[in-house]
């Protein structure tokens, strides 16, 4: 049983002292989740889910630091509109309703424009596990309250920074549902540009899951990073905080090196850090000149065998 589940049985436990829920079945009602599911994780079968955690904040609204972290009190309402803190949950198929921890509360029919800045971004940092993202500020789900991913097209990237964070931006973004993405947040990002050729090329889709802490990073990975000053970027990853004080971000764009050389980035730069999962392309590459080289030479040499054949008869 990890430290999260650990938390969530003792913020039930909370509830049940305060007659907040009768029973084990009555909180699994109230959180939308099945009896049996809820048996699992409180005998410590299972652990609990980004889903479980969702409907546990949406309906009781602990203090959702402390039920990632520990840090802080277990129902400290001080905590309850830090942007890091809660992440909103936005229902998709619908679209009338949204939770939005920056007003603590649920509200319909959102209005259509996105913030005009970004919210302030405040990075936890813990000596030993480095700087803290916390969870995502907005998560969509389906009707199912399965998590569903929403792509951000290159049309979309320009009012992704002062969006990211709106439920009522995210919203508005194409959403689906994907096959064998579970327990984890995942968006979708629309390749524009060619510094990552030829691994990613203009128009691929990359979907990425959601990083809670710089520290895991992934050495020379691809991510996708939103950044203050930079809008979204997508780079191979090599985190030199403890070192330089900075990440580097490297482009796959060797042979055109100078045009896209490696960047700086500043930790208390990033508002989001995403880990590349699954990649949709159009663009079925073609063989390079090896391999043609190679093929030409079977071709060859199967000529000449049955040549041979011939010469023998």
């Amino acid at each position: 049983m990890n430290d999260i589940t650990k938390r969530l049985l003792e913020y039930y436990n909370y509830l049940l002292e305060n007659e907040i829920v009768a029973n084990g079945n009555d909180f699994a009602k109230k959180i939308g989740i099945s009896s049996s599911m809820f048996t699992e994780i409180s005998k410590g079968r299972t652990n609990a889910g980004l889903n479980v955690i969702q409907k546990t904040v949406i309906q009781f609204r602990p203090n959702v630091e402390w039920l990632l972290t520990g840090e802080g009190d277990m129902v400290d309402e001080k905590h309850a509109n830090t942007p890091h803190a809660s992440a909103a949950i936005v229902a998709e198929s619908g679209g009338n309703k949204t939770y939005n921890p920056r007003k603590n509360a649920l509200s319909d029919a959102p209005p259509n424009a996105p913030p005009s800045a970004p919210p302030t971004q405040d990075i936890t940092r813990n000596d030993s596990t480095g700087y803290n993202l916390g969870m995502p500020h907005v998560v969509t789900v389906d009707n199912s309250n399965k998590n569903s991913v929403s792509l951000v097209g290159v049309r979309a990237r320009a009012g992704y920074l002062s969006g990211y964070a709106d439920p009522e931006y995210i919203e508005k973004l194409p959403s689906y549902s994907m096959p064998g993405l579970n327990n984890a947040t995942f968006r979708a990002f629309e390749i524009e540009g060619v510094s990552m050729s030829p691994t990613l090329k203009p128009h691929d889709i990359v979907i990425a899951q959601w990083v809670e802490s710089l520290s895991e990073i992934r050495e020379d990975r691809v991510h996708i990073v939103v950044t203050k000053h930079d809008g979204i970027v997508i780079k191979r990853l090599l985190n030199r905080i403890d070192k330089y004080g900075f990440i580097i971000g490297k482009s796959d764009a060797v042979d055109n090196r100078h045009d896209y050389p490696n960047i700086n980035i500043r930790p208390e730069d990033v508002l989001e850090l995403w880990y590349a999962k699954l990649l949709i392309s159009s663009d079925f590459k073609a063989p390079g000149d090896l391999f043609r080289r190679i093929n030409d030479l079977e071709a060859g040499l199967h000529y000449l065998l049955q040549k041979d054949k011939k010469a023998l008869v």
